[in-house]
C-alpha cells in the first residue's frame, strides 16, 4: 500500500509540473463560464442547454483525452526506458498500473468537479431534482416471450415460414424484436373517458408531485390536450399542445380523502382519441433533494466511469504500441456511443439475410462490451432534473473498482512480457 501511495504521489506531482493538466483544468472551467454566452435560447431553458452542451461536451472530452493519455503513458515510458526502471523496484507490477490509473482519474475528476461547481453557481442554485416513478405494467421481456410462444404454436400457414426463420436465426432475435415493439406499445384514451394506472413506491408523505407526459393523436392533427390528471388528493388540468412532452404540477385541491384517487387517472376532455406509450411517455415526478446533492452523485458516477476508461487505456498501453493503444481506446469510445443506438430500433428478423444478421450480432456484441460505460447516463439525468439514485452511484463505484483491479492485474501481467 505504501508503494501505491508513493507512485500515486509521483504521478500527481509529474502531472502538475507538466502544466498540461493545469491548462486543461483552466480551459475547462473557462468553457463552463464563457460557453454559456455562446448558447442561444430562452433563459428558462439555459439550464438544460448548459448541461447538455457544456457539461456533456466537457465530459466527453475528458473521457477521450484522458483515456488516450492513459493509453499512451506506459507506451511512451517504455520507449524512453522509464518503465523498465520502475519495474526494477520491488513493487508488484499491477500496483504501477493501478497507481497510474488512479492518478489520471483523480485529475479528470477534479476537472469535472470544477465544472459542476461553475454550473451550480450560474444555473443550479434554485434547482432541485425529482425522483421518477413509472406505471406498473408487465415487463416487456416477459410479454415478448409470451407473444413469441403464441406465434410459434400457431397452426396457420404463416407459422411455417415463421418457424423456418426461427430455425435459421434462433429465438432470441425474434424475442428482442417483440420486446422492442411492446416497449413502444400505445394506450388509447377515448374522448370523455377516464384511464388509470397503478404507481407503486410513491411515498404517502410526498407533497410536490407532478406528471411528465406526452400525448399523440391518430391523424397528426394540431391542437391541444384538454383533460385532468388526478393522483391521491392531487389534481391538475391540462391545456398543452399535442405531441409535445410537458410537465404538469399537481395541486392538493381535493378537500376530502374519500375523493382522492389511489391511482393516477387521466380524463380526456379532448374531442379526439389520444395515445401515449405507457412505458415511455408517462411518469410521476416527486421532489427529492437539491441540485447540489444531485450534482455530487453525478460527479461520483462520472468519476468511476472515467476510471473504467482510464484503466482500459492503461491496459492497452501496457500491451500495445502508443499509436495502436490510443486508436483502440478512441475506437471503443466511439463504439460505446454508436452500438446502443444501432440496436435501439431492433430490425424485423423475418426480413434479415445472413449478412445483416451477422452485422446485427456484431453490434450487439459491441453494445455488451461497452455496457459498463454506456449504461450510466449522469448527463441525461441531470438535464432532465432526475434524481440520480444512490443505488446507481453504488453500481458505478463497484463497476469502476472492479475494472480498475481487473485491468491493473492484466496490465501488470503484460507489461513485463511486452518487448519493445
Amino acid at each position: 500500500m505504501r508503494a501505491f501511495y508513493q507512485i500515486l504521489k509521483l504521478e500527481l506531482i509529474s502531472a502538475i509540473r507538466s502544466k498540461t493538466m493545469l491548462v486543461f483544468a483552466i480551459a475547462s472551467t473557462l468553457w463552463m463560464i464563457l460557453g454559456r454566452y455562446i448558447l442561444k435560447g430562452e433563459a428558462s431553458g439555459m439550464y438544460q442547454l448548459s448541461v447538455r452542451y457544456l457539461l456533456g461536451l466537457l465530459f466527453s472530452l475528458v473521457l477521450i483525452s484522458l483515456g488516450a493519455a492513459a493509453a499512451g503513458a506506459l507506451s511512451t515510458d517504455r520507449v524512453n526506458k522509464r518503465l523498465q526502471l520502475s519495474m526494477m523496484r520491488p513493487v508488484p507490477h499491477f500496483v504501477i498500473a493501478m497507481a497510474r490509473s488512479v492518478a489520471i482519474t483523480l485529475i479528470g475528476s477534479l476537472v469535472l468537479l470544477f465544472a459542476l461547481v461553475v454550473l451550480w453557481a450560474f444555473e443550479g442554485r434554485d434547482k432541485s431534482c425529482a425522483r421518477v416513478y413509472s406505471p406498473k405494467v408487465e415487463e416487456p421481456r416477459k410479454a415478448a416471450e409470451e407473444a413469441f410462444r403464441k406465434m410459434i404454436e400457431a397452426p396457420d400457414a404463416k407459422s411455417k415460414d415463421f418457424k423456418s426463420k426461427v430455425a435459421e436465426f434462433g429465438e432470441e432475435p425474434f424475442i428482442k424484436y417483440l420486446e422492442d415493439y411492446i416497449r413502444d406499445e400505445y394506450v388509447i384514451v377515448q374522448p370523455n373517458t377516464t384511464e388509470s394506472w397503478v404507481f407503486d413506491g410513491v411515498p404517502e408523505s410526498a407533497k410536490n408531485i407532478g406528471v411528465r407526459v406526452r400525448f399523440v393523436n391518430f391523424m397528426g392533427i394540431p391542437g391541444s390536450v384538454l383533460g385532468n390528471f388526478t393522483f391521491r388528493d392531487f389534481t391538475g388540468a391540462i391545456n398543452k399542445p399535442i405531441k409535445s412532452r410537458f410537465y404538469l404540477p399537481l395541486d392538493s385541491t381535493i378537500s376530502t380523502k374519500s375523493e382522492a384517487s389511489p391511482n393516477l387517472s387521466f380524463t380526456n376532455k379532448t374531442d379526439i382519441p389520444l395515445r401515449l406509450r405507457i412505458r415511455k411517455d408517462l411518469h410521476l415526478l416527486v421532489d427529492a433533494d437539491s441540485f447540489a446533492w444531485n450534482a455530487f452523485r453525478s460527479w461520483l458516477v462520472m468519476t468511476f466511469v472515467l476510471m473504467i476508461v482510464v484503466s482500459l487505456g492503461v491496459f492497452f498501453g501496457s500491451c500495445l504500441g502508443r499509436g495502436v493503444a490510443v486508436f483502440s481506446v478512441i475506437s471503443l469510445l466511439i463504439a460505446m456511443t454508436v452500438s446502443p443506438t444501432t440496436i435501439e430500433d431492433y430490425p424485423n428478423p423475418a426480413e434479415l439475410n445472413f449478412v445483416s444478421y451477422c452485422s446485427l450480432r456484431i453490434s450487439e456484441f459491441s453494445a455488451i462490451v461497452t455496457s459498463p460505460v454506456s449504461k450510466f447516463s449522469p448527463i441525461s439525468s441531470m438535464e432532465e432534473s432526475e434524481c440520480i439514485e444512490w443505488s446507481v452511484v453504488a453500481e458505478a463505484i463497484m463497476a469502476g473498482v472492479f475494472y480498475l483491479l481487473l485491468f491493473s492485474v492484466l496490465s501488470g501481467f503484460t507489461m513485463s512480457r511486452k518487448q519493445e
